[in-house]
């Protein structure tokens, strides 16, 4: 239970903050983009929190997936511009704030697919 409740506030964070951003960038007032938002993340996780049952072995394979990618990612997009343009200060910001999440992200559905994958060959 205590993954599960884990697993959704990561979930609730990232869509909060890519539908806010998304909203912001369209020109939509900052606090109007917050809120709704906030509504939307919270409609999203609750409707995931109901249709999905999430077992100790789904929860370590999801939660695996995502540190493993997001931690390659991190470092990719961390390490990636010091070597490209070391004169450019900014560069590590790209791994912190960019790649690292989505990397994390991306790898929460990878970890997911294998979990999918090896339960579907048990089935048959």
């Amino acid at each position: 239970m205590l993954l599960k409740i884990i697993l959704y506030s990561i979930l609730f964070f990232i869509i909060k903050t890519f539908i806010s951003l998304e909203l912001s960038l369209m020109g939509i007032n900052e606090y109007a983009s917050y809120i709704i938002a906030i509504l939307s993340a919270l409609i999203i996780v609750f409707l995931l929190w109901k249709k999905f049952e999430f077992t100790l072995e789904k929860s370590i394979y999801i939660i695996v997936g995502g540190l493993i990618t997001g931690f390659i990612s991190f470092i990719l997009g961390f390490i990636g511009p010091i070597i490209i343009t070391p004169e450019a200060n900014q560069g590590p910001l790209l791994g912190i704030f960019i790649t690292g999440p989505l990397g994390f992200t991306l790898g929460l559905f990878i970890g997911w697919l294998f979990w999918f994958k090896k339960n579907n060959k048990k089935n048959n």
